[in-house]
């Protein structure tokens, strides 16, 4: 079945070609498991994910990233960011989001503007909220400053409440759809052969089609697989 996961980008995978293959070290013995993903006779947008001792390495346009998990496309497969993020930096010191000082700004401002009234603030609670949050916005040029302000200076009845928007790593939004689109292709490819019907090619020519609609000298249809 397809996934239909929700895109985190607008990169449209449909067209690319997937090449899958496996190389064996002839001094280790060990098998890479390689797949390539981009758009046909080009190298535009092209991903390679390799699979080899324990490690994902994705490589290509979008940057080199090592993670220190395999993950293998399957049919059932998909990405789970925080899963992924975790396996990253573990192997990179490297994040998949990070601090946001301009879009903190913005919702900070849009909170003493008119926000905080919309949930339901008023009186002095409001004023107090309003005090709070325009204190941050001289801090909030500067990650380490920002945090330990809000979570340490100001007492805050609810740290939830405290604006703290994170960026993603766009390339690395694009890898995961990439990934994700191979599952996909995985899937499709296996409802398909589940679905095929094959004529009994008594002549030869091993024809597969869904109805056997031109003169091949078969004696009839048959499912995929069933023997007569």
């Amino acid at each position: 079945m397809k996934n239909y996961r929700k895109k985190r980008t607008d990169v449209d995978f449909s067209k690319h070609t997937i090449k899958e293959s496996h190389l064996k070290c002839d001094i280790t013995g060990h098998t890479s498991d390689i797949w390539e993903i981009r758009l046909p006779d080009t190298m535009w947008h092209r991903v390679i994910f390799i699979n080899s001792c324990g490690v994902l390495t994705v490589d290509g346009d979008y940057g080199r990233y090592s993670f220190c998990r395999e993950f293998h496309p399957s049919g059932e497969g998909y990405v789970s960011d925080s899963y992924w993020a975790e396996k990253l930096r573990i192997e990179n010191d490297l994040t998949w989001d990070n601090y946001d000082a301009e879009a903190t700004e913005k919702e900070i401002k849009e909170l003493i503007d008119s926000g905080l009234e919309d949930y339901g603030y008023k009186g002095e609670e409001l004023e107090k909220l309003k005090e709070q949050f325009t204190d941050l916005l001289d801090y909030v040029d500067d990650k380490i400053a920002y945090e330990y302000h809000a979570y340490r200076d100001i007492d805050f009845d609810d740290y939830e409440m405290i604006p703290y928007r994170k960026e993603h790593n766009v390339r690395l939004d694009i890898i995961f759809d990439a990934f994700e689109e191979i599952c996909s292709r995985i899937a499709e490819k296996v409802e398909t052969e589940e679905n095929d019907i094959k004529c009994t090619g008594n002549n030869g020519n091993g024809c597969f089609m869904d109805s056997c609609g031109h003169d091949c000298g078969c004696e009839g249809l048959k499912e995929f697989g069933e023997k007569r």
